[in-house]
C-alpha cells in the first residue's frame, strides 16, 4: 500500500465543524428540477438519518458497500453519510454494462451494493434500495449534529473509483477524506472559492470530477450547489435553463461539453447570461482543443481554465485568473506538487494527498522516491507551469471517460466475428477522442450491428463504438506488433476507407 503523505495545517474534522456550524442555516444544495433548497445543517440531518439506514442493513465502521445511484442532492448526502459512519464506499455509474458493474462489485468485496429506486440493475448481489422521499432532516440538535462531525476519521480509507487501466483490469483508487480534503482545499486556493461562488453540478456523481469537483471542492470552500440534471446531448438546448434560473456562476466543463455548446447550442440565452454574470469556468477529465476553447470563450465572453491531474493524484495543477492566459497549458502546480521529467519525456508526479494505493492489486508498490508515474508527456518550466503533450499509456478518454482498448478488443474477439482487431482513439471534436474500430472479418456478413450490441450490453454506453474501419491486414512493425502509427497515420489522410 502506498504510504499517505500528511500535510501541515488546517484540520479536515475541525474545519467541516466550523462550516457546519457558521453555515447551519445558509444554503447549501439546490434541486435544479424541483427548485427545493437544502441547508447546510438539513443537509448534515439527512446524511446522519442515512448513516443510521445504512448501519441498520449491516454494514459497520471498515465496511465497504457499493453504490449505485442517478445523479441528485440526496446522492451527495449518501457520499456525506459514508463518512460520518466510517464505511467505504465504491460509487459505481448506472450507466455501466451489467457484467462491468458486477466485476467492480466482485473487486470491492462489498457489504451490499446501495441503490436507488431509478436504478434498474439486475445483480445477483444483495441489494438495499434506498428511497430518498423517505428521509427527511429529523429532531435532532445543532450541537448533535455538529458533534457527529467528530465522528468523522480524515485517515482512514474512505472511498475507492475503479478506473479502466492500460491492461484492461479495473483498477481500484483508494483515498482518504484527508486526502480529498488537501486537494480540494490547494485547488480553492488558486481560485478563491467563497461564499459567493455558486457551482454548478452535472457530472456523473460516480466519478471523482462528480465527488471531489464538485461536492467537496464547494462544501469545504463554503460556496453553494445547484444539482442539475447529469449532462446528455437530448437536454443540451436547455443546458442554461437551470444555472440562470438559480444564479449559477461557476462550472466545471469536460471538454465534451465545450465542444457540443460551441457547435449546437443555438439559443441566446446562454451567451446573454454569460455576458452579464461572472462566471468561473475550469476544464478537466481530459485535454481540450484549442479551436473548441477559444469559440467557446468569443462565444460566451468566458475564460476556460484547464487544469491536470490523475485519479491517483487528485489536482496537480491549474490555470487560474491570477496568471492570466495559458493556452496550450495545464496551469501552475498547486501548492505542494512537484514533478520530475523522466529521460523518455514522461512525467512523474508527488502531491501530498497521493492516493494510499489500488485495492485490487495488492503487489503493487508505486515508485520507490515516493513518485507516482504519470503515463503523460510533458514538460515544467521554470515559473512551475506544466505542458502535457502526449500520452504515454494506452488509453482512451472519450468525452472525459477512460477506455482500456484492451478490455474492447478482448470483448469483441469473444464473438469470433473478427479475425484480428485494432482498437485507437483518434481525434474528435465533439468527444476529444472517438473508438475506432480497425478490423479483419472473419466473413463477408456485417458484424458491425452485432458487435456494437456485445459491447454495449457487457461494457456499457461509454464504451461504444463510433467508427469501424475494415482492413484487409492489420499492419504489423518488425516485431511483429501492430504498427499503430502507421495505422493513425494513414487513417489521418484519409487512405483507409470510412465503414
Amino acid at each position: 500500500m502506498w504510504v499517505e503523505n500528511k500535510m501541515k495545517g488546517d484540520n479536515p474534522t475541525e474545519r467541516l465543524q466550523r462550516i457546519f456550524a457558521e453555515r447551519w442555516d445558509k444554503p447549501f444544495l439546490t434541486d435544479g428540477k424541483t427548485g427545493e433548497t437544502i441547508t447546510y445543517g438539513k443537509f448534515i440531518g439527512i446524511s446522519e438519518k442515512i448513516k443510521k439506514f445504512i448501519v441498520s442493513k449491516g454494514a459497520k465502521q471498515g465496511d465497504t458497500v457499493c453504490t449505485i445511484m442517478q445523479n441528485s442532492p440526496f446522492s451527495l448526502a449518501v457520499i456525506f453519510a459514508f463518512l460520518l459512519g466510517r464505511i467505504v464506499f465504491v460509487p459505481i455509474d448506472p450507466k455501466k454494462g451489467e457484467r462491468e458493474i458486477s466485476e467492480i462489485i466482485d473487486y470491492s468485496n462489498c457489504r451490499y451494493v446501495l441503490c436507488d429506486k431509478k436504478s434498474d440493475i439486475k445483480i445477483e448481489k444483495k441489494v438495499e434500495v434506498i428511497d430518498g422521499t423517505e428521509f427527511v432532516s429529523g429532531e435532532e440538535s445543532k450541537e448533535y449534529l455538529i458533534n457527529c462531525l467528530k465522528q468523522v476519521d480524515p485517515d482512514i480509507l474512505h472511498m475507492i473509483t475503479f478506473t479502466s487501466g492500460s491492461t484492461g483490469k479495473p483498477k481500484g483508487v483508494m483515498h482518504s477524506f484527508r486526502n480529498l480534503f488537501f486537494s480540494a482545499m490547494a485547488f480553492s486556493k488558486k481560485f478563491g472559492f467563497e461564499e459567493k461562488n455558486v457551482f454548478y453540478h452535472n457530472l456523473p456523481m460516480a466519478y471523482m470530477a462528480g465527488i471531489l469537483n464538485l461536492f467537496w471542492l464547494p462544501l469545504l470552500s463554503k460556496s453553494r450547489i445547484v444539482v442539475g440534471e447529469r449532462f446528455n446531448v437530448k437536454e443540451l438546448s436547455d443546458f442554461w435553463n437551470i444555472p440562470a434560473k438559480y444564479g449559477a456562476n461557476t462550472f466545471w466543463f469536460i471538454p465534451t461539453i465545450v465542444a457540443l455548446l460551441v457547435k449546437l447550442d443555438r439559443g441566446i440565452e446562454g451567451v446573454e447570461y454569460c455576458r452579464k454574470t461572472d462566471i468561473t469556468a475550469c476544464v478537466g477529465t481530459a485535454p481540450l482543443g484549442q479551436n473548441e476553447k477559444k469559440r467557446f470563450e468569443q462565444k460566451y465572453n468566458v475564460k476556460l481554465y484547464e487544469s491536470y491531474g490523475l485519479s491517483e493524484t487528485l489536482f496537480v495543477s491549474t490555470n487560474h485568473p491570477k496568471i492570466g492566459n495559458n493556452d496550450l497549458c495545464a496551469g501552475e502546480l498547486l501548492d505542494g506538487a512537484t514533478i520530475q521529467k523522466m529521460s523518455d519525456g514522461e512525467l512523474k508526479v508527488k502531491v501530498p494527498w497521493m492516493f494510499l494505493g489500488y485495492s485490487n492489486i495488492p503487489e503493487w508498490q508505486g515508485c520507490s522516491d515516493g513518485y507516482f508515474l504519470s503515463g503523460d508527456i510533458g514538460e515544467v518550466d521554470s515559473k512551475n507551469m506544466v505542458k502535457i503533450t502526449g500520452r504515454k499509456k494506452d488509453l482512451i478518454i472519450r468525452g472525459g471517460v477512460n477506455i482500456s482498448p484492451r478490455r474492447l478488443e478482448e470483448e469483441i474477439m469473444k464473438t469470433e466475428l473478427v479475425d484480428e482487431i485494432v482498437i485507437m482513439g483518434l481525434p474528435d471534436e465533439v468527444l476529444g477522442e472517438k473508438i475506432v474500430c480497425f478490423f479483419i472479418p472473419k466473413t463477408a456478413d456485417d458484424a458491425k450491428r452485432t458487435i456494437r450490441k456485445v459491447v454495449i450490453e457487457e461494457l456499457g454506453a461509454d464504451y461504444n463504438i463510433d467508427e469501424f474501419v475494415i482492413l484487409d491486414e492489420i499492419p504489423k512493425n518488425i516485431n511483429g506488433k501492430t504498427d499503430k502509427i502507421r495505422i493513425k497515420k494513414e487513417y489521418l489522410e484519409g487512405r483507409l476507407n470510412d465503414n
